[in-house]
């Protein structure tokens, strides 16, 4: 019930700022090839939506959903390309000391 009206008061006052916010960190990431600060950037994202949610706070749920689905693609993609990099090598042209 209280996270309702927060949400309705919440939404229409802050979303513009939240958006201005999403559009920087999309480009931010977009040109980011920190896989770990990706990760890290989720891992937070995830424990702050979690400690809101524990306090039936789900107003910032639009927030939180929009920084995973900005940052989780980016994240993939730089991993793969590490994955790629990894199995790629040719551990036989490396001697063993």
């Amino acid at each position: 019930m209280k996270s309702e009206g927060a949400i309705e008061l919440f939404g229409p006052l802050f979303r513009p700022s939240i958006n201005v916010f999403l559009e920087y960190l999309k480009t931010t990431v977009n040109q980011s090839y920190d896989i770990f600060g990706l990760l890290l950037i989720l891992a937070i994202n995830e424990k702050n939506k979690q400690a809101f949610h524990e306090r039936d706070f789900k107003a910032l749920d639009y927030y939180f959903d929009q920084v995973g689905m900005t940052v989780w693609p980016r994240f993939e993609s730089l991993f793969e390309e590490h994955l790629k990099g990894i199995t790629g090598i040719n551990s036989k042209s490396y001697r063993m000391i």
